[in-house]
């Protein structure tokens, strides 16, 4: 039944643009091409910078760790509960 409904379950063509990319993959220049490289070397500088982060924050845990073994450390439970529904 839903074969005879057109176009459906039939091969489709499908007609575009080609842009810039098309341009680009048969190595013509294309304008806005220093901007992909200074993009680029941009995301290489953060991710540098990212990687020089420790990935435990060991200030933070130590000062944790002496809050809860000392009873003074508190669930804020709208903090989290704002933070899990997206707001800050």
């Amino acid at each position: 039944m839903i074969e005879k409904i057109r176009g459906v379950g039939g091969p489709q063509s499908i007609k575009g643009v080609q842009g810039k990319k098309a341009e680009k993959s048969k190595g013509k220049k294309v304008e806005g091409e220093s901007l992909n490289t200074e993009g680029r070397d941009f995301l290489n500088k953060i991710m540098e910078e990212a990687r020089q982060i420790p990935d435990i924050r060991e200030k933070l845990v130590e000062e944790m760790k002496r809050a809860v073994a000392s009873g003074t450390y508190t669930v804020k439970l709208d903090e989290i509960v704002k933070r899990m529904l997206g707001g800050e």
